[in-house]
Parts: structure tokens; C-alpha cells; sequence
């Protein structure tokens, strides 16, 4: 996370327009949400797929 900040700094300093600085940081910003709600949404469909395969071997060895 840090190497995009150095990253969006050097950009920063490359550019004087401020919309185009602004630009950078919206999308900066908007690929950190999407990556935390990617992140958050995979962790849950992980835990939900295993429960489910909980269940289907405890229901198998119960027969």
C-alpha cells in the first residue's frame, strides 16, 4: 500500500493540473474500495463453501 502512495506522490509531482491530481486520487481510491470489497466478499464465499463441505462430510459419516 505504501508503494501506491509513493506512486501517487511522484505522480503528483510529475503533474501541475490539479483535475488531473484529482483524477489519480478518485481512482486510487476507488480501486481500494473495490479490492477491500473483492477481499471481503471472496473471504465470505471461502467460509461459506467450507461449512457447506462441513456439513456434507459430517452428514456422510453419520451414515
Amino acid at each position: 500500500m505504501t508503494k501506491v502512495f509513493i506512486l501517487y506522490g511522484y505522480l503528483c509531482s510529475r503533474m501541475n493540473d490539479m483535475d488531473i491530481q484529482l483524477f489519480v486520487a478518485m481512482l486510487l481510491f476507488a480501486g481500494a474500495i473495490l479490492f477491500l470489497v473483492r477481499k471481503y466478499f471472496f473471504r465470505h464465499e471461502e467460509k461459506s463453501s467450507g461449512c457447506e463441505s462441513c456439513i456434507k462430510t459430517n452428514q456422510e459419516q453419520k451414515l
